[in-house]
């Protein structure tokens, strides 16, 4: 199995829009369809990858760190763990086939509540709506998680 985790007490902080506000008007569009192909590849490498992919969420998670959840095999978050996709209030639309995965996920309302409406989730909220395969205390949290993961190692490669 592969596993991706965050450094320090985030798992992720999105993407840095400033680099969009460097953009001027007059290549704007070379530059929206430079990042498409970027975000594209970068999502095709979770739908393509050969492996269990675990994410190991530990601390707050925004914009396609979370998106892409819906991608992993098994998600793990510590209980101080927050879910947020604040797409439409930065006149975004929704990314990492999240908007295929989540009503699939979790369904159709709650997925709209989070993905057009901006719903911070909490580690339990994404834990009951399916995105979240368990909550840790942020106590025990690594060493209960990277234990099960050394364990997942172990496995028959061929049957996984």
């Amino acid at each position: 199995s592969s596993d991706l985790t965050g450094n320090g007490d985030y798992y992720c902080s999105g993407n840095d829009l400033n680099n969009f506000a460097q953009v001027t008007p007059d290549s704007m569009e070379k530059a929206a369809r430079e990042g498409a192909v970027l975000l594209e590849n970068f999502v095709n490498h979770f739908i393509d990858f050969p492996k269990p992919l675990i994410a190991v969420v530990n601390g707050p998670a925004v914009g396609v760190s979370v998106t892409i959840l819906g991608l992993f095999d098994i998600v793990y978050a510590t209980d101080r763990a927050t879910f947020h996709t604040p797409f439409s209030q930065l006149g975004q639309s929704p990314e990492g086939c999240s908007s295929y995965m989540f009503p699939k996920i979790m369904g159709y309302a709650k997925a709209n509540e989070t993905l057009l409406f901006n719903k911070k989730l909490t580690a339990e909220e994404a834990c009951t709506q399916g995105l979240v395969s368990e909550v840790f205390p942020d106590r025990t949290f690594q060493k209960e998680v990277w234990a099960r993961i050394s364990a997942y190692a172990q496995l028959p490669k061929d049957s996984l």
